[in-house]
């Protein structure tokens, strides 16, 4: 596995949450899928990531929803990041189907 950058900031997040360890193991996952798909997060965009993570991971826990979003707005996003996507919100459970599409941009924007 490649040596992802992790800010002090991206373990405050982490840490902060009241669901810490669910994060952390999310994060992992999704930083695994990013490998998967050649994807190469910087310290930002870990740290941008780990924040919509723990958000989508405290969304699960409590039953809070997204509003709608349209999700034509992302047909120009790569399969592989749709999937990877789908993957780490399948994992996080009681999600909405549009939260992957919010978070298959961070898998494309780390891989351009």
């Amino acid at each position: 596995m490649k040596l992802i950058p992790v800010s002090e900031n991206t373990k405050r997040i982490i840490n902060d949450s009241p669901y810490s360890e669910k994060v952390q193991q999310i994060l992992d996952q999704a930083l695994k899928e990013m490998e998967v798909i050649d994807a190469s997060p910087d310290e930002t965009q870990v740290e941008v990531l780990t924040n919509h993570l723990a958000e989508m991971v405290n969304r699960s826990e409590t039953g809070e929803t997204l509003e709608e979003v349209d999700i034509e707005m992302f047909h120009s996003l790569s399969q592989d990041s749709l999937d990877a996507a789908d993957r780490v919100a399948k994992r996080i459970g009681n999600l909405n189907e549009q939260e992957k599409y919010i978070l298959a941009v961070h898998f494309e924007v780390a891989k351009n």
